[in-house]
């Protein structure tokens, strides 16, 4: 299997997708602003089409994703056709360029891996 996409050699991707495994929960990081010619909704397509072809049980796990970029012009248009094509996914726009929605998606993860009624600072 290869991430058609990935710099990385087929034997990393392997690897990688073999560390996976032992997550509890997968966050798709989708650069949301196209740059470089990237379609936002077509990545996280394929992310998801190759995490099954790996190994299926993987799709039933917990999963969001991260709509990184927000800071980029397109990255409106981009998340709202994201959202639009997975509407029951939660998406978290960030811009890791400005530290913007980080503290979302930290309350995001530690939500998934510990549940609501635990804080943030208390799981990170």
């Amino acid at each position: 299997m290869h991430i058609p996409f990935s710099p990385c050699s087929a034997a990393t991707q392997h690897e990688f997708l073999r560390h996976i495994t032992r997550c509890r929960v997968l966050i798709f990081v989708v650069d949301v602003a196209g740059s470089e010619g990237r379609n936002p909704v077509e990545d996280l397509q394929n992310l998801r089409r190759e995490i099954d072809l790996y190994d299926s049980t993987l799709s039933s796990r917990a999963w969001f994703a991260v709509a990184n970029k927000m800071d980029l012009p397109g990255a409106k248009e981009n998340l709202k056709a994201l959202q639009e094509r997975f509407p029951k996914l939660q998406i978290l726009p960030t811009s890791a360029a400005k530290g913007e929605g980080i503290d979302a998606l930290k309350q995001a993860l530690a939500t998934q891996i510990t549940g609501p009624e635990v804080s943030v600072s208390a799981a990170i």
